[in-house]
């Protein structure tokens, strides 16, 4: 008999793991540092209950993945004992790439990487060490393997990355209102002709997960005050970057990167470059702003203290793109030595963020209207023809001191 492993989820209860190698990846230290990094990144400044890991996140996709796998073998879709364990191991493993505090540090370690090469990096480095056990699941995240639902149900519009991090991120917020039926969502797959479809009896419930994604990104994901710890963080690797090259203050883990160049080029991802980020969690990035706090250069200071003790500047969020008068106004009431040019852009800026919530371009969500009739999400969901759900939306902001 495989030996039982249980891990008690708050979301799911009793997840149920009994395959060796899912185990040792689980073991692995560099699942093991998803324990130190936040689902949410910074958001804790926001949601005080925002605690929650990568590493609880990981394992509920993988148990929505065995929910799946059950769903779709009572539906007599073929699909192999390897591939249901590539498939959970792409699960378990799709943000392994993550840095401290997840989406915050995005772009801070690899400038034009996202989280999903640097995922692929690892899991590569994990595939050889693991015999070449995980090339199903690295194919699943890639894109390639063969039969496409497998991969759509790890990377779509409706995958089971996004129908734990909505569900899991509302119940740590303690935002009410994000009730969406998971288990009707995964009742409802099917698969034809090698695509994923969802049957039309749960049209509604795929409605009610867009709008759910739509209100978690309007009043938790782009909460003013969670873009501002964003920002602040950018700001203040950006001046650490600039002014602080060799200094022993630093810890050694972070030290490595704040003597880079930045990254021009994915594809420059070096294997050094992979061994001293898996070096990275949440811990390395706070004790940088502890030793930014009594830093010799007083933009480092402000902005460290900023983030250690929650003394944010004013951001003001609009539709509208701010006046270059709006900006130089702010800068004219800066005290004298942040007036400079080189200066000023750390403690008045703007910018925007987009957001997304259903694309009508690409990667294309079907539902099976009967057997034989298969129709694109939105021809069926009125709402999404909507330019609010189905094109990108910008907000603007404004950053200046109180």
């Amino acid at each position: 008999m495989k030996s039982l492993t249980i891990i008690k989820d708050p979301l799911y209860g009793f997840v149920q793991i009994t395959d060796p190698l899912i185990k040792s990846i689980i073991e692995h230290p560099y699942f093991q540092r998803l324990r130190r990094i936040k689902q949410m990144g910074m958001a804790d400044f926001v949601f005080p209950g925002a605690n929650h890991t990568r590493f609880q996140h990981s394992i509920g996709s993988m148990y929505l993945a065995q929910k799946a796998i059950n769903t779709l073998k009572r539906k007599n879709i073929e699909i192999s004992e390897l591939e249901q364990q590539g498939l959970q191991l792409a699960a378990l493993l799709h943000d392994i790439g993550h840095g401290p505090f997840s989406h915050s540090s995005e772009h801070l370690f690899f400038q034009n990487a996202p989280h999903e090469t640097v995922t692929y990096k690892v899991v590569e480095r994990l595939n050889q060490e693991f015999d070449d056990k995980l090339k199903i699941a690295l194919s699943i995240l890639k894109g390639n393997y063969p039969k496409k639902f497998l991969n759509q149900l790890i990377v779509s519009q409706i995958d089971l990355d996004r129908l734990d991090y909505l569900n899991r991120d509302s119940y740590f917020t303690g935002v009410s209102g994000v009730n969406f039926d998971i288990d009707r969502i995964i009742e409802m797959i099917d698969v034809s002709e090698n695509h994923l479809v969802y049957d039309y009896k749960s049209l509604h419930t795929i409605e009610k997960f867009l709008l759910d994604r739509r209100f978690m990104t309007l009043q938790v994901y782009g909460h003013k005050n969670n873009i501002l710890v964003d920002l602040l963080l950018e700001k203040m690797w950006s001046r650490f970057k600039k002014v602080a090259i060799g200094e022993n203050i630093l810890s050694q883990n972070i030290s490595f990167w704040i003597t880079q160049t930045n990254q021009r080029n994915s594809s420059d991802i070096s294997q050094r470059k992979i061994d001293e980020f898996l070096k990275l969690d949440d811990s390395d990035m706070v004790q940088l702003w502890k030793s930014g706090k009594s830093h010799s250069d007083k933009t480092i200071q402000i902005l460290c203290r900023s983030l250690l003790n929650r003394q944010f500047p004013k951001i003001e969020l609009s539709q509208s793109k701010p006046y270059d008068d709006q900006i130089d106004h702010w800068k004219s009431r800066l005290d004298s030595w942040q007036r400079s040019k080189e200066l000023s852009s750390y403690f008045v800026f703007a910018g925007h963020v987009k957001s997304l919530t259903y694309s009508s371009r690409k990667d294309k969500v079907y539902v099976q209207y009967k057997k034989d009739r298969i129709q694109p999400l939105e021809e069926l969901a009125e709402y999404l023809k909507s330019n609010y759900f189905s094109e990108d939306k910008r907000v603007y902001y404004l950053v200046h001191p109180k």
